[in-house]
């Protein structure tokens, strides 16, 4: 091998050492080094968790020591209480060996039975028994029982002190032999007494459910649990009533009827109890069917009572009388006061009652008071009240009238006596004026007639004389001045209500169909007709005949002194139903100018008055209507009667000259 080669080679050895050497770092790095780096990341990683875990696990058992501190110390505290409830548990081991003596802890059993505290020496079962026990026979044969058949016996005693004892008996054998009877005493005598108690509280209660008139019912959700079988006519358990019941919200009021279509009316309430995890109702359902009817027939004779009062005119109020407080009233007091209002009708009765003392109970003093309504006007009240006992309590019966009628009955009756009297001196006046007026009238009158009289022959055969014109005026105005002096008389009477009509049911078609004939005859010496004419043979009203013919007379006399010679009045009766017109007319006849300027007219206008004025006591009217073109229509309307048919005929005095008077006065010129 040359140099050069060798150079070579030992150059490629270099060269490949070192690629192996670099081959081998970058191997042990990327293997060791940086495989123990990724290692060391994902142990601190873990480290991390582990720490994190453990900080957690820390903050646990911190917590859980504190949770197990309380436990313990509500051990600690459990374990003293049990402590203290061992030491006070009134129990005690006792072994009665087969020579009949008690060996026992001493302690114990002192504890149990103090009397025999400072006792010394064994105790047997006989004094035992004798001293301490009140069903000593049982507890004998308990303890035979428990050595005869080597069994476990348990039972019962009661202590002469009053306490209950439980005890088990149980056979003491050491190597098949019965040394005696254990006996393991338990004092119950709370749990007995409270069985007791309960027992006696339940015996007491179900006595008492059982005594209730109406039904009680204990429910759960679906199902009546008890009943106490009070209502004998509804079975609750039947599906349409007990699903009523079952009901939560059914409460108060209810209507059932059964299949006999009976109906009953029902109050049910309801309480909910908790019974251990379930929950329980209480209802009490009772039959009120009765107890609605009562209460019908109650409001039915209250309202009875209520009418009965309320007929009775007089005012009738309750007043509670210590607290002057009203309690009723009936509708006449109502109306009287006009309102509904307790607070006003007792404010009225308080100001005007007279509260009577319990001595003067039996007489009830009135008093008349006056109030204003609730129109103004004044309302005269008698008030009086009297006291009663009801039920130990004092009541005051206010008793008020209305007196209006009967106190303005008093005041009319005062009125018409002052009217009497007044109408007396009227009377007296008419009677004295007629007389003043008249007595120089008639002087005047008789004079005129005596030189009549004495003169008769002169007169008859010198018509145009100046005596005959004298006696003819002064005759003349001697009617017109007797006729001025009645109609003033007759409408003084009139206006003052003092006019007497005789009234009776006449013909009221003859009156007026007479009053026109007599009237015709003395009208004629002028040259006037009067026509009368009527569908009607009879029509009968309640009048007074004078006053008719009056009022006809007047009339007619009115138009005749104005008309034309030769003229004709038109007299017509007509009637529709209850009302008769009297028409009279004279168309185209009547002197209008002549009427206008008549002097002596005032006379005939006040005769117009007077008859105007008697028309209207008859309920009727008056119409006159002078035409422009010498007509007149005078309508007479007065109400008749449809149908009365029989009527009184009218008689005239044969010296009855009347009309005669009034043609002369009025119509002669």
């Amino acid at each position: 091998m040359n140099l050069a080669f060798k150079d070579k080679f030992i150059n490629f050895k270099e060269t490949l050492d070192l690629i192996l050497a670099i081959y081998i770092f970058y191997t042990v790095y990327i293997v060791d080094i940086k495989g123990m780096f990724k290692k060391e990341l994902t142990l601190n990683s873990k480290l991390n968790k582990v720490e994190y875990k453990m900080k957690v696990s820390n903050e646990k058992l911190n917590h859980t020591k504190s949770v197990t501190k309380g436990i313990n110390d509500n051990l600690e505290i459990k374990e003293t209480i049990l402590d203290a409830i061992l030491n006070e548990s009134k129990k005690c081991i006792m072994i009665i060996d087969k020579d009949g003596y008690i060996v026992s802890d001493e302690n114990n059993f002192i504890k149990m039975w103090k009397e025999y505290e400072g006792f010394k020496g064994k105790i047997n079962i006989s004094l035992f028994l004798m001293e301490s026990i009140k069903n000593s026979d049982e507890f004998l044969h308990n303890l035979r029982k428990a050595r005869e058949f080597e069994k476990e016996i348990k039972g019962e005693l009661e202590g002469k002190d009053g306490r209950y004892f439980e005890i088990d008996y149980a056979p003491f054998i050491i190597s098949n032999e019965n040394i005696g009877v254990i006996c393991s005493v338990t004092d119950i005598t709370y749990e007995k007494k409270s069985k007791l108690k309960i027992k006696e509280n339940d015996a007491k209660y179900k006595k008492v459910v059982d005594n209730i008139p109406y039904s009680v019912l204990i429910t759960d959700e679906n199902n009546i649990l008890y009943d106490n079988d009070k209502n004998k006519n509804i079975n609750f358990n039947k599906e349409n009533i007990k699903n009523i019941i079952l009901e939560p919200c059914i409460k108060g009021e209810i209507y059932y009827t059964d299949e006999k279509c009976k109906q009953t009316c029902l109050n049910i309430d309801r309480r909910s109890f908790k019974d251990r995890e379930s929950t329980k109702n209480v209802i009490t359902i009772r039959d009120i069917t009765q107890y609605k009817k009562l209460l019908q027939d109650l409001e039915y004779s209250k309202k009875k009572y209520e009418s009965l009062v309320n007929i009775i005119p007089e005012g009738i109020c309750i007043l509670d009388l210590p607290k002057k407080k009203m309690t009723y009233s009936n509708k006449a007091i109502e109306n009287m006061i006009n309102s509904v209002d307790m607070k006003k009708i007792q404010n009225s009765i308080n100001e005007n009652i007279i509260i009577p003392s319990e001595k003067d109970n039996d007489v009830v003093q009135f008093e008349r008071k006056v109030i204003k309504n609730k129109f103004g006007e004044d309302v005269y009240l008698e008030c009086g009240a009297m006291v009663i006992d009801v039920n130990e309590k004092l009541k005051m019966i206010g008793i008020t009238r209305d007196v209006t009628d009967q106190v303005k009955a008093e005041l009319m009756e005062k009125e018409i006596e002052e009217k009497k009297k007044e109408n007396k001196i009227k009377n007296e006046f008419f009677i004295n004026m007629s007389h003043e007026l008249k007595t120089p009238l008639n002087v005047i009158t008789s004079s005129n007639q005596l030189l009549e009289v004495m003169h008769k022959d002169y007169i008859d055969k010198n018509p145009e004389s100046e005596m005959s014109k004298v006696v003819g005026v002064v005759k003349k105005h001697s009617y017109m001045l007797m006729g001025l002096i009645d109609n003033i008389i007759n409408l003084s009477k009139l206006e003052s209500d003092f006019h007497e009509s005789k009234m009776d049911y006449y013909n009221i078609v003859s009156i007026v169909e007479d009053v026109c004939s007599e009237f015709d005859k003395y009208v004629k010496v002028n040259n006037v007709s009067i026509l009368f004419d009527t569908y009607e043979e009879e029509k009968v009203a309640k009048i007074d005949p004078q006053d008719i013919e009056k009022v006809i007379l007047t009339l007619l006399s009115m138009i005749i002194r104005y008309l034309d010679n030769d003229s004709i009045v038109c007299v017509d009766l007509n009637v529709l139903d209850d009302k008769t017109t009297i028409h009279m007319s004279s168309k185209g006849q009547f002197n209008y100018q002549r009427y206008i300027n008549d002097q002596e007219r005032k006379s005939l206008d006040m005769g117009i008055e007077v008859a105007k004025s008697i028309v209207k006591l008859y309920n009727g009217e008056v119409d006159i209507k002078i035409g422009l073109n010498n007509d007149i229509d005078i309508n007479v309307d007065f109400k008749s009667d449809e149908e009365f048919e029989t009527y009184k005929k009218r008689i005239k005095n044969k010296g009855d000259d009347f009309i005669y008077e009034e043609y002369l006065r009025i119509c002669k010129n």
